[in-house]
């Protein structure tokens, strides 16, 4: 995902780069179609005959984003298989009308969270833009804990927000049949929630997809039947022989939940409209991060899991009202502390009074923040708590 927001009536340029196939050489695929995921919900797709080709297996697209708001879009690849995803986010216009600006999707705190931490308390952000509006100063902070979520995700390697991902990997048939598949964008800390697609084959571009009549999470990894799927080679036919290298390609879900309301919710609601329900499963519980008012949730056992915006059931009615940009997360708190320290190590000024202590309380005096990044105590403090969700370079 682009690390800074692009800007509003800006082109984007969508790459679908590095296409190769079984024998890993650069190659031109059969059919290539693009799908663009609005931040409406809505879709619109580009065949290969609306893209650009910029080399054998590199193609684009130049996309001009209707409005502001977060975009994923999917390149899909036949001869070879493959699957090319990504996302950004499309800045407003500046010439904004004072209103709220809650914060953008894909961020892991709203503004209004940011603002009732000690971190948000200790730092100036009401003249980000000089000059500005106030609602100009707020998409500004709104854009800037964007940018300090994803500069999270860059310290622990793995996206921390739920996200799903197609992923293509070379693994060994075991003996009981099955096949133990270890995601790249899960750590010990994060986790793996759902596998919802699964094919495999003897090489990249014979990788026939299946739904996985059964899979179960072993230690941050998925353990999958191969049953009785198409396979050819060495003579074989049926399911792969135990112990054969087979080339698989799976779609699953990982990270911890986090959505904000596209709607506010009453007292006494049952559901609650979110932005994105990705990674978000029947049972679970969620909390409301609405200062002075939160609550915790749980999602009801008739929610069918999906992606994108959706109308999520509840198993108990709300106790509290909860605006419209309200934060919905089953995400570990010191994620969110450690991100409202990096969004106030972005932010500090010399006429600063302080930064929140490291532990969770108040005001420690200010620091030197001429001396760098790693100087500041509340950056490193966010820096060890990001490496406990790491994952390790050499998986």
């Amino acid at each position: 995902m682009s690390t800074t927001p692009y800007a509003h009536g800006q082109t984007v340029r969508l790459p679908a780069a590095d296409i190769r196939d079984g024998d890993g050489q650069a190659a031109d695929p059969i059919s290539l179609d693009l799908t663009i995921w609005l931040p409406d919900g809505t879709t619109t797709t580009v065949p290969i005959s609306g893209l650009t080709r910029g080399a054998v297996g590199s193609w684009y697209y130049d996309y001009l984003p209707p409005t502001d708001g977060r975009y994923a879009y999917r390149f899909e690849a036949i001869g070879p298989t493959v699957a090319v995803d990504g996302a950004f986010v499309v800045a407003p216009s500046p010439f904004l009308a004072d209103g709220p600006m809650p914060g953008w999707p894909g961020a892991y705190l709203t503004v209004a969270e940011f603002l009732a931490t000690p971190e948000g308390s200790a730092v100036t952000s009401e003249d980000l833009v000089p000059g500005g509006s106030a609602a100009q100063q707020r998409a500004a902070l709104a854009t800037l804990l964007l940018r300090a979520s994803e500069h999270a995700d860059s310290i622990t390697l793995v996206p921390l927000g739920a996200h799903q991902v197609v992923e293509h990997q070379d693994v060994l048939a075991r003996a009981d049949g099955t096949i133990l598949f270890a995601p790249r964008q899960v750590s010990g800390s994060i986790p793996l929630i759902t596998v919802s697609q699964f094919g495999y084959g003897p090489g990249a571009a014979t990788v026939t997809s299946l739904t996985p009549t059964a899979s179960w999470v072993q230690d941050s990894a998925a353990v999958i039947p191969l049953g009785a799927g198409a396979w050819s080679g060495a003579l074989r036919i049926g399911a792969p022989p135990r112990g054969a290298r087979v080339h698989v390609q799976v779609t699953y879900t990982a990270g911890f939940p986090c959505t904000t309301l596209t709607a506010p919710a009453a007292t006494g609601a049952l559901e609650l409209a979110v932005d994105d329900a990705v990674g978000i499963m029947s049972g679970r519980r969620l909390r409301l991060h609405d200062p002075g008012r939160e609550e915790q949730v749980t999602v009801a056992a008739a929610w069918t899991p999906t992606v994108g915006p959706a109308a999520l059931p509840l198993a108990a009615a709300l106790r509290n009202d909860h605006p419209l940009g309200t934060g919905v997360a089953d995400m570990p708190m010191d994620i969110k502390t450690a991100v409202a320290q990096i969004a106030a190590h972005l932010i500090r000024r010399p006429t600063d009074t302080g930064t929140s202590d490291a532990f969770g309380g108040g005001k420690t005096p200010a620091v030197d923040v001429t001396a760098g990044g790693d100087q500041v105590r509340g950056y490193q403090a966010a820096r060890a708590t990001l490496d406990r969700y790491a994952r390790s370079t050499a998986d």
